[in-house]
């Protein structure tokens, strides 16, 4: 399963934490200081299309707060086949916060590309500050869709223009470069932000948002969801060290928009103040204490929107990032 120079040895802790393995990473028989931990799951015989598992929610949790990438591997012992994900790739969006477990779906099967794809996780996991990598690549892609009358590929073209017009920090690539990078995909239901060694985020598009009556209000509909994503980027940056060029970004997604939530708005707003954007905090500030809209906005698109847990919203133009 695994190239036969890496090693994998038992995890050393006592208590059970849903992991089973530790794992080093070599190269030409030459340590890399890269390490995953692995939990491997089996099961006699898949059913569905999909292959499932279940994992407690405290592991899941315990699992988040730990430095080390934790990769679940799901086994049928029937076929011999496996599948595999990172634990931080898990979406949680629209998951009861009080059920004990969580169902895992794996969409990729074990094959010779695997162990370049881990090596490649796991190095982009351990690079340094984001803001040493500057610009990050970033790769937008569509599907042939729209999301509630407003084509894919037109939200694709606003994410891009916003890539742009931030190039200090993003680059604009057909592919992803480099050991940090960020790619997108957006879909009819949902769009999915993936960054290399981090956890994605999913921006779920609300089914029930009416189409828009013209084209005014289709491009601010898709200036709107695209300054979603853009808030998104922001959230996975600050992860990554790299406040600075965050809050940069979460300035110029709010520019399409006031913060409605006050808890959601606290933490924009310190980002914000953190990076010494002090005019950008105080503009959000006020209209952070009770929720606003822009003026003369869309009958489809009232937004109110925010940054917490990676999440943005509007009000009947709803996109939430899980």
């Amino acid at each position: 399963m695994l190239p036969d120079e890496w090693v994998s040895s038992p995890h050393a802790e006592d208590i059970e934490y849903g992991i089973d393995r530790d794992v080093e990473i070599f190269t030409n028989e030459r340590t890399t200081g890269l390490i995953f931990h692995a939990q491997v799951k089996s099961t006699d015989r898949m059913a569905g299309r999909l292959p499932t598992a279940t994992v407690k929610r405290s592991t899941w949790n315990y699992w988040k707060q730990i430095p080390t990438p934790v990769l679940m591997v799901l086994w049928e012992r029937e076929s011999g086949r496996l599948w595999w994900k990172w634990a931080h790739w898990h979406d949680t969006y629209g998951t009861d916060p009080g059920t004990k477990t969580l169902t895992v779906g794996f969409d990729r099967e074990w094959d010779h590309t695997t162990a370049t794809d881990i090596a490649a996780e796991v190095r982009a996991w351990r690079v340094g500050p984001a803001t040493d990598l500057l610009p990050l690549s970033v790769t937008v892609t569509a599907d042939d869709d729209t999301v509630a009358g407003v084509a894919c590929t037109r939200i694709a073209a606003e994410v891009r223009r916003l890539v742009l017009q931030n190039p200090q920090v993003l680059q604009l690539r057909p592919y992803p470069v480099g050991d940090l990078y960020f790619t997108i995909h957006i879909a009819a239901t949902a769009s999915v932000i993936w960054v290399s060694g981090g956890p994605s985020a999913t921006v779920h598009h609300n089914e029930h948002i009416g189409p828009p009556d013209n084209d005014k209000e289709t491009q601010h509909m898709a200036e709107t969801i695209g300054a979603a994503h853009l808030l998104g980027i922001a959230g996975m940056l600050a992860r990554f060290s790299a406040l600075g060029p965050a809050a940069r970004l979460a300035a110029k997604a709010l520019e399409h928009g006031t913060i409605g939530d006050p808890r959601t708005a606290g933490e924009t707003v310190a980002l914000l103040f953190d990076a010494g954007r002090l005019d950008d905090a105080l503009e959000q500030w006020a209209p952070s204490c009770t929720p606003a809209i822009p003026s003369s906005p869309s009958p489809h698109c009232r937004r109110r929107s925010g940054l917490q847990d990676g999440s943005t919203t509007t009000r009947r133009s709803k996109s939430r990032i899980g």
